[in-house]
């Protein structure tokens, strides 16, 4: 099978940089053809693209148009997969496919086609105006890049690809990462029987055996955000005493987060900062339990999905499709959002503990391997791809 990718990079490679590789990786590991059509929002910059050029490059791009539907006659693939089209691929790629005759699969990574912030958060609060009233809620509030002019681009963008039935028409199947994500989307116009569920990807090195005995420690991986629930966390941390948390990644809260510690004497928190994958890797096998605190309707965090393959259990926020990934009790705990309270409850249970948190980090594994490893998303990747070439 011959698979075309199209991806829009973003300028500060993440998650979903991540999942276009470890894809890729893994469909020619089984036999499959692929090739990549990659533009990157660098080109922004050093282009030096005006705002009129941006606006209409996000609407439609005329140049990836061209560009792909190029592509596509020299390549000849059975199925386009889209990951990123925002903003400077555009929903053309869509009408290129389409007129080349070439069934389009379409990952729903976040939530872009429902808010302009693609979040749903803002301010602090989880925010669903945009679906309960309209897009311009977003240009009022200065939802995209606190721009009402670059959130009045998206809003539009948005909204004449509704009017032109692009969403419903122009792709053959989506993928959302998590049941309550589908459920979201569905909900607000996209065709039931065009959505379909696969978690993310993640390809674990080959790593040594590590003794859980001598695992010890709390772990937060991710950027240093609101959204993330940092400050929650660390407001647990202050009635956490005997277990040493380690903090991995940055952001803008990262002078504030750093103030907070030395605040308040958090003399068991450990601010890493940014670590190459493998140093990652190595927390991940020295911790006893990984930490998502997130305020946010998370997608499908990759750190929960590395943390199991690892034989570590989650505590995470009873949010979103987070309430799915972690099962409560099982392979994690779950606590109501932004509940500093809850949560050091939580992490004193794991202190309490431990055994049964040996028995959750085992679980976790068996679930890794049963459901989100590399031969379980291939196989529902592939019935994805087959589905819609039969239905072309």
């Amino acid at each position: 099978m011959k698979v075309l990718i199209v991806h829009n990079k973003y300028r500060q490679f993440g998650g979903e940089d991540t999942e276009v590789q470890s894809e890729s990786r893994i469909l020619e590991a089984n036999g499959h053809i692929i090739k990549l059509y990659e533009r990157s929002n660098e080109e922004i910059t050093d282009a030096g693209l005006g705002r009129v050029q941006i606006a209409w490059e996000t609407i439609w791009s005329r140049r990836s148009y061209e560009s792909l539907r190029q592509h596509l006659r020299e390549f000849r693939p059975d199925v386009v997969h889209c990951h990123n089209t925002f903003p400077l691929v555009s929903p053309s790629v869509y009408f290129a496919c389409q007129r080349e005759g070439v069934p389009v699969v379409q990952t729903l990574q976040n939530y872009r086609l429902l808010c302009p912030a693609a979040t749903f958060y803002r301010q602090g609060h989880i925010c669903e105006e945009c679906v309960q009233h309209s897009l311009m809620r977003s240009v009022v509030h200065s939802c995209y890049h606190q721009s009402p002019i670059h959130s009045g681009i998206v809003a539009t963008m948005l909204k004449i690809h509704r009017l032109l039935g692009t969403w419903k028409h122009k792709v053959n199947a989506y993928i959302a990462l998590t049941e309550f994500g589908r459920r979201k989307f569905i909900e607000n116009g996209l065709p039931a029987n065009k959505v379909f569920v696969k978690g993310n990807l993640s390809l674990a090195p080959q790593l040594n055996r590590f003794d859980p005995q001598n695992r010890h420690g709390a772990l937060f991986v991710g950027r240093l955000e609101s959204e993330k629930g940092i400050l929650t966390l660390l407001s647990a941390w202050r009635d956490v005493k005997n277990l040493p948390l380690r903090i991995v990644g940055t952001g803008s809260l990262h002078s504030a987060v750093k103030r907070m510690i030395e605040t308040h004497n958090l003399e068991n928190v450990e601010l890493v900062g940014e670590v190459d994958r493998s140093e990652v890797w190595r927390y991940y096998q020295e911790a006893s339990v990984l930490i998502v605190p997130s305020e946010w309707y998370e997608g499908f965090p990759l750190v929960i999905v590395e943390a199991y393959s690892t034989g570590i259990p989650v505590i995470a926020s009873r949010i979103g499709g987070l309430q799915e990934i972690v099962r409560d009790g099982e392979t994690g705990l779950l606590f109501n959002p932004g509940d500093h309270e809850a949560l050091s409850a939580r992490v004193r249970w794991v202190v309490d503990h431990p055994l049964e948190v040996k028995t959750m980090g085992e679980r976790a594994r068996e679930v890794h391997d049963r459901e989100y490893s590399a031969e379980a998303n291939y196989q529902q990747l592939l019935a994805i791809y087959i589905s819609v070439m039969a239905s072309r």
